[in-house]
């Protein structure tokens, strides 16, 4: 990454990355135990055609990397309720994603409620997406901490996350904004769905 405002860290100690892997799955169970937090996530999953083609953004089925078997299936049977939909996600992310990952990543910066920071963040994992894209590798976003730590500034409550999240980083003064893990994919995931240029383009 050329942006000096982002930090990158890679986490592939097999303890430390067992210690981080067990702060998301701690943060994955902190949100689907949070209505509001199960609530807001469960609207950004869609299953159906029309809901797809209606908002063209999201989490699909199809970019799960999940076999073709249980993806033509999974679009057969009635869509998952909230609690189940949760379930799954939390026990995918603590015995299929955060123990097969060889690498545990996240992206720093100053100041993360800064809005240039948080662009700029975005930026770089948009760049980093594509090179490990280009050299063959996977990448997943894990953000779960992240999304904890702003959680609890909503509420007022005490903050877990954050320190935690700030002794892998190892960095002073700088932020965890962005979580993820990377390696290489068993098989490859479908497409997301896109936006046409004239829907995201202001005259």
């Amino acid at each position: 990454m050329d942006d000096e405002s982002v930090r990158a860290v890679f986490v592939t100690d097999k303890v430390a990355r067992g210690e981080l892997g067990a702060l998301i799955v701690a943060a994955t169970i902190r949100i689907v135990g949070d209505p509001q937090m199960s609530a807001d996530s469960a609207r950004w999953f869609r299953t159906g055609r029309r809901d797809i083609a209606a908002h063209r953004d999201g989490v699909t089925v199809d970019t799960s990397g999940v076999s073709p078997f249980l993806t033509a299936t999974s679009k057969m049977l009635p869509d998952l309720d909230g609690k189940s939909a949760d379930q799954y996600w939390l026990a995918t992310t603590r015995d299929t994603e955060v123990p097969t990952a060889p690498v545990l990543g996240m992206l720093l910066v100053r100041n993360r409620l800064d809005m240039r920071s948080a662009i700029a963040a975005g930026r770089a994992w948009q760049r980093l997406h594509l090179a490990l894209t280009a050299a063959s590798l996977a990448a997943q976003p894990l953000n779960q901490p992240v999304e904890c730590v702003d959680r609890s500034a909503m509420l007022g409550g005490p903050d877990n996350f954050g320190p935690a999240m700030a002794k892998f980083a190892g960095m002073p003064g700088w932020e965890p904004t962005f979580m993820f893990r990377l390696g290489v994919a068993d098989r490859a995931a479908g497409p997301s769905p896109r936006r046409s240029l004239d829907e995201v383009l202001i005259p």
